[in-house]
């Protein structure tokens, strides 16, 4: 489904990913459950459904925090960011990016924190924000 995603085939990926979620689903697979609605999610978004992309991203953030997966947390505030970017909520998505950066650098996940200071600058750009 990831694969579809990236060529843009967005509803063979949808179609994919839902099948994996419910599979994760009748197993009770939490960790798949998790990357599969953020996945999911990722998708909605990239198709300009960003309130169905919002819930599939807070479900998944709501099961890593139940787990504590910091990692997983992370990835899906970044996600959960991009949809309310994709969605013109600045605020709250720049609040997000934050967040998942928080959590990256507390994991030492250089990387990635980098990765998601790059989208805070874009929004401080987008919000006309320089100082």
């Amino acid at each position: 489904g990831v694969g579809a995603n990236l060529q843009g085939d967005f509803e063979k990926a949808r179609s994919l990913i839902q099948k994996s979620l419910n599979l994760y689903q009748i197993l009770k697979n939490e960790i798949g459950i998790i990357d599969a609605q953020n996945n999911l999610g990722s998708t909605e978004a990239r198709r300009g459904e960003y309130p169905i992309a919002i819930q599939l991203e807070i479900s998944a953030l709501q099961l890593a925090e139940k787990l504590k997966d910091l990692l997983r947390q992370a990835m899906v505030l970044e996600n959960l960011a991009i949809a309310y970017q994709l969605s013109g909520d600045l605020d709250k998505a720049l609040h997000t990016y934050q967040d998942a950066r928080k959590i990256f650098l507390q994991l030492d996940n250089q990387a990635n924190a980098g990765k998601v200071l790059v989208n805070i600058g874009t929004i401080y750009t987008k919000k006309k924000d320089y100082k």
